[in-house]
């Protein structure tokens, strides 16, 4: 079975979906009624995956501000880093009873005894591990927990992998862009700047990455509004695509400025905080390059023709002559193209994709 469940972990990290069963297989190492991988940024947001049978509750947990008063993955982090223990290792007996996290959450949901691991992940993020066990049953006896700390290991290195999949694909899509003339950077937890295309370093000091690589805008309005999207656009709940316009004051041109994800999956919550932020210029009014479409929001072919017809100002009706299809069959590739850019109105599709547009 151990075998089996670190294979089901690697796999996970190439294929995010699958990461629900690899919680189920871990949590059946250990004879646990539930487990679930937290990754936690610096602003205190949860994402995370789990079994299913949890799901409902860690979705209240990770949306209630009293989250934040949850002293376990600090503890573990000073007194056992890198180490699965269990709750009664990091809290009192007296901080237990008035400890909301167990009394409003855990107890509640019909669980009771916790063990855990807390560690730091190279983009920033805090991973946790939480295995419970519900009311009724034993905790984990120290030869269980042994067991998970074998794990370890191999649990932290498919979390690694899949963030520096996603990081690969961040910077493999900084390099399309490049070829195409666009400036792009890439964006970790907190702001900072993974990397930067030539293009985007040639805008400096308009935009540069500053002390600790953290991003620097010129103006401050802009920069106010990008660090409020990007919370948005990596917490679990995920945000809108969102484009931003940046005046300068010494009368240089204006740039606008297009906050992306760089991956989509609902279970991808190892990759899900790094974005895309991509610079054009105002002005170009051309139907956007079919590489840009394809390689920014994995259309399909279909849906990259309808993109460009909308980009074009055409109508649906207009497209669906042009292409010899239904108008609602226009509207489906519309209602995908919504999904995969995160714009909700054509008006702000239409302002995006002009906004992609190559020179």
């Amino acid at each position: 079975m151990l075998l089996q469940t670190i294979d089901q972990f690697y796999e996970a990290a190439l294929l995010p979906e699958l990461w629900p069963m690899a919680c189920e297989a871990l949590a059946r190492e250990v004879d646990a009624t539930t487990a679930t991988i937290f990754a936690i940024d610096e602003q205190g947001g949860h994402r995370f995956v789990c079994t299913p049978n949890i799901r409902e509750g860690i979705l209240r947990f990770s949306s209630d501000p009293r989250r934040l008063d949850n002293p376990r993955p600090a503890r573990a982090l000073e007194r056992f880093p890198f180490t699965f223990t269990r709750e009664l290792d990091l809290l009192t007996e007296d901080e237990l009873e008035s400890d909301v996290v167990l009394t409003e959450f855990i107890r509640p949901a019909g669980m009771n005894w916790s063990a855990g691991c807390a560690f730091q992940e190279p983009t920033g993020h805090m991973i946790m591990f939480d295995l419970l066990r519900r009311t009724g049953m034993d905790h984990y006896s120290d030869a269980e927990i042994a067991h998970l700390n074998a794990l370890k290991p191999d649990l932290a290195r498919s979390v690694f992998l899949a963030s520096r999949l996603a990081f690969s694909e961040a910077r493999a899509m900084a390099t399309t862009l490049s070829s195409l003339g666009l400036a792009a950077v890439v964006l970790g937890a907190g702001l900072n700047v993974l990397a930067m295309n030539e293009e985007a370093e040639a805008l400096a000091p308009r935009i540069s990455a500053g002390p600790f690589d953290r991003l620097i805008l010129e103006s401050k309005a802009t920069a106010a509004l990008v660090k409020t999207a990007f919370s948005a656009l990596t917490s679990f709940t995920n945000g809108a695509v969102q484009s931003f316009p940046m005046i300068s004051p010494e009368g240089l041109e204006p740039l606008i400025l297009h906050l992306l994800p760089v991956r989509r999956s609902a279970h991808d919550v190892f990759g899900r905080g790094l974005a895309l932020l991509v610079v054009t210029s105002p002005g170009k009014r051309t139907a956007p390059d079919m590489r840009v479409l394809s390689g920014l929001f994995d259309l399909t072919p279909a849906e990259g023709k309808v993109a460009r017809e909308l980009a074009r100002g055409n109508s649906l009706e207009e497209i669906a002559t042009a292409h010899n299809v239904s108008v609602e069959t226009v509207r489906t590739h519309v209602k995908n193209i919504f999904a995969k850019t995160g714009s909700n109105r054509q008006p702000e599709l239409v302002a995006l994709l002009l906004g992609l547009s190559a020179p």
